[in-house]
């Protein structure tokens, strides 16, 4: 039985509830120091610590707050009006507090859910669900909906983004329903919010809710995260593929289109290979026209895409576009399958292209011809 009544710690309330631990500092006792579940759970206990704390604040802010509303009920004079109201100072309180409770819940239950992960009673079944997150489909987790967002590699990309650090997911200035992932460089994150938000849920990446949405919430990897990117570069390790392998040189992109991508038809055409390289890079966005109706593409590079190279694109099947958001916001491109394959063909069939792809400075689409100047009378400079 639970010893913990939810409505005075919920947070102690739930470590017994989901690991049956009547005391949540005993996390911090009874594995060996600085091993991952060590670590997880401190971290456990201080996040139903401060749960709890949050909770009592709260409802203490809320005890006052009856107080000073009785006399209302009561039909008396109220007891004194400042500038905040007949709450005070308590009503901004109670707002404050209430989002930062949830927050903390939040956290508390992305720890617990990554604590029951790394007990060694899960066994092989549990060490076998590490190399399955990083491949979860609909098929093999049914019933989520956003199981879109951690499809193919996505959760990869992801826990290398975040590996590399100052990587916060925000909340945008025009929708409190939108968020998306900035580093500070003002450049466009190619990973999706949904993806970040789904890998909170499940254990893989913690959040910083000391800072505000709105300035940006630090991303971090969780022992689970960890554990999933290292098993993930073993892999990739094994296979001589991923990162390590390309530095090494030994993936060859031309040899490899080779083969199948070869087939690709209609190849595309130069504006459309370049427009291929900017979304493959995530640096994309289809927008809605602010002044005018249509739409119109935003590229973090500066470069030029046509809308009509875009739809053109879509309807081959090269390209698509996260949904998920609005126009008005900007919804992100990328490749397909289809849309690798037929990029990893065009670079093979032109080796112009390819050249300027490889180089260091930023791919920039061919710029509309300069305006003549206008017309009118000149003043010449007279040579000497």
């Amino acid at each position: 039985m639970n010893p913990h009544d939810p409505a005075v710690r919920p947070g102690a309330h739930l470590v017994a509830a989901e690991l049956g631990i009547e005391d949540p500092r005993e996390l911090g006792e009874r594995h060996e120091p600085q091993s991952p579940l060590d670590m997880v759970g401190r971290l456990v206990a201080t996040s139903a610590h401060e749960v709890d704390d949050l909770h009592g604040d709260l409802t203490r802010a809320a005890q006052t707050a009856i107080t000073s509303l009785q006399p209302v009920v009561e039909g008396k004079p109220p007891l004194g009006r400042g500038s905040y109201g007949l709450l005070g100072a308590t009503g901004p309180l109670l707002e404050v507090l209430a989002g930062r409770r949830v927050s903390a819940y939040q956290h508390l239950l992305g720890a617990v859910s990554a604590y029951r992960r790394l007990l060694p009673e899960a066994g092989d079944a549990a060490a076998e669900r590490l190399g399955l997150e990083l491949e979860r489909t609909a098929e093999e987790a049914p019933g989520r909906d956003d199981d879109w967002a951690v499809a193919g590699d996505r959760q990869l990309q992801a826990l290398r983004a975040v590996e590399r650090g100052g990587l916060r997911l925000k909340l945008s200035a025009l929708s409190e329903q939108d968020r998306y992932l900035s580093d500070g460089t003002g450049i466009l994150i190619p990973i999706w919010a949904q993806t970040v938000e789904r890998m909170i849920t499940d254990g893989l990446l913690d959040l910083d809710t000391t800072a505000t949405p709105a300035h940006g919430q630090l991303l971090s990897l969780t022992a689970l995260g960890r554990e999933a990117l290292r098993a993930a570069d073993d892999a990739a390790a094994a296979t001589g593929t991923g990162p390590e392998a390309d530095a090494r040189g030994d993936a060859n992109p031309a040899q490899a289109a080779a083969g199948s991508d070869l087939t690709v038809d209609p190849l595309p055409t130069r504006e459309e290979l370049l427009a291929l390289e900017e979304i493959k890079h995530g640096a994309v966005l289809l927008k809605e026209r602010a002044f005018r109706s249509g739409l119109r593409v935003e590229t973090g590079s500066g470069a030029r895409i046509a809308p009509t190279t875009v739809e053109a694109m879509q309807e081959r099947g090269w390209t698509e576009r996260d949904e998920s958001t609005s126009l008005n916001f900007g919804q992100q491109l990328s490749l397909t399958s289809s849309g690798e394959a037929a990029f990893r063909a065009g670079c093979a069939q032109d080796p112009r292209t390819t050249a300027a792809l490889s180089r260091s400075t930023p791919n920039v689409l061919p710029s509309p011809p300069a305006q003549p100047p206008p017309a009118g009378p000149t003043n010449p400079t007279r040579s000497r």
